[in-house]
């Protein structure tokens, strides 16, 4: 875990000494709300239409961490150019997350963790007259390990089901390195 923070935090800061993107800014943090959720967001560009963003929500009395790619586009039709600071987006990544005992839907456990994959699909808008970004996103995840296995859990409940996918999210993003 240590070596994968330490090559996170490395390929971070050589983007950000090497990159000359033209998008509506580099790096911004906030929050995410979702469906079932809320925590924090925190999303920087690597390129004009790559980026990362790092997600901790806090749900179930547990916590979720979520890594993704993102590739990000402009509207292009000639229709849509007003809307030039909507961005679209989609990708996928990583989750892990840790739910302790006293979780209503994890009865039969004294804890329980989950690592799985996600996708995403949003749509973001840049504020022209303020440092803030809006989006909105659907981002369904499938658990891949649970431990324990959760064949012990009500099949009903949302941590007995390994695919997730009602997670709506909204989010607000303060722009802490524009361009």
């Amino acid at each position: 875990m240590k070596k994968i923070f330490l090559i996170t935090v490395t390929i971070f800061l050589l983007n950000a000494a090497t990159s000359t993107a033209q998008q509506d800014y580099r790096l911004a943090a906030g929050l995410n709300i979702r469906q079932w959720s809320y925590g924090g967001t925190i999303k920087y560009f690597l390129n004009e239409k790559s980026a990362i963003e790092g997600l901790i929500n806090y749900k179930w009395r547990g916590v979720n961490v979520t890594e993704m790619y993102q590739y990000h586009g402009k509207f292009q039709k000639k229709k849509l150019r007003h809307l030039r600071r909507l961005n679209w987006y989609m990708g996928g990544g990583a989750h892990i997350g840790y739910f302790g005992k006293n979780n209503p839907f994890f009865q039969k456990a004294d804890g329980f963790t989950i690592i799985g994959a996600d996708g995403i699909i949003g749509l973001e808008y840049k504020i022209t007259a303020a440092p803030l970004s809006f989006g909105v996103d659907y981002k369904p995840a499938v658990n891949i390990i649970a431990l324990p296995d959760p064949s012990g859990l009500h099949p009903d409940s949302p941590g007995g089901k390994r695919l997730w996918q009602d997670e709506i999210g909204l989010s607000v993003r303060y722009i802490f390195i524009g361009y």
